[in-house]
């Protein structure tokens, strides 16, 4: 799947430029907002791997406010475009953390180095939104219990679908699927390292019954737990 770049850009020769630039690397290119009112709307409705934003908006709020408002929800990571490289630009973008900038006039080459290093510090795993590790670490915290998608999406601030589809985006799996591997993960750790009965073990991880731990046992480990637990009494 090609990445998802928005650029955010009020000058359209800009925005059509670094267009050009960047579709040679088979990235999905967004562009046409051109204020912080148009970048909001797109990002949440395309849910970028990067966002492209110019300080300078012609709009009542700026870039720089733009980028508050993706690091407030931990959306995706960000560089900014600018022509201006004084001290008080410099001053605004001070409480922000971009990943890098492109200073007007730019080179094609400075931009897709650019871009390119900020995607694949992005593919790696350890690099994950402050919202999502704190739900996967609730998760960790909370996997003997019956976990409801949308009481996952309040800790964060979107709404469920959204948050269905941040989660997935990072992590690779959705939220469902990957409440289930961890809780399959601890049944498998349990079933080497103690002695339980399998159907207190399917309660005890908040499976509704012996049945749906049963499929979902087969369905992650290729095998039963019966006959988990019987290749591993060794370990016992």
């Amino acid at each position: 799947m090609s990445k998802k770049i928005i650029i955010v850009e009020d000058e359209l020769i800009v925005a059509l430029h670094l267009k050009e630039i960047l579709s040679e690397f088979n990235y999905d290119i967004i562009i046409g907002a051109t204020t912080y009112e148009e970048g909001v709307k797109a990002i949440l409705a395309q849910t970028p791997d990067l966002v492209l934003i110019d300080i300078n908006l012609d709009s009542s709020k700026t870039g720089v406010e733009l980028a508050k408002f993706i690091e407030t929800k931990n959306l995706c990571p960000y560089i900014y475009i600018t022509s201006y490289t004084d001290n008080k630009t410099l001053n605004q973008v001070k409480k922000t953390s971009p990943s890098g900038y492109i200073v007007k006039p730019f080179k094609s080459v400075d931009v897709t180095i650019l871009v390119q290093l900020v995607l694949e510090k992005s593919n790696n795993t350890d690099y994950l939104p402050l919202s999502i590790k704190n739900v996967i670490q609730y998760i960790q915290n909370n996997i003997d219990k019956k976990i409801e998608i949308s009481e996952l999406a309040t800790l964060t601030q979107w709404g469920t679908q959204h948050f269905s589809n941040i989660f997935k985006k990072y992590v690779g799996i959705t939220p469902y699927q990957f409440i289930i591997k961890t809780k399959i993960d601890k049944a498998k750790h349990i079933i080497v390292t103690e002695n339980i009965n399998l159907k207190d073990l399917a309660f005890d991880l908040g499976f509704s019954s012996y049945t749906n731990f049963f499929h979902a046992f087969k369905k992650y480990v290729k095998t039963t737990p019966e006959n988990y637990l019987r290749n591993n009494r060794t370990k016992l």
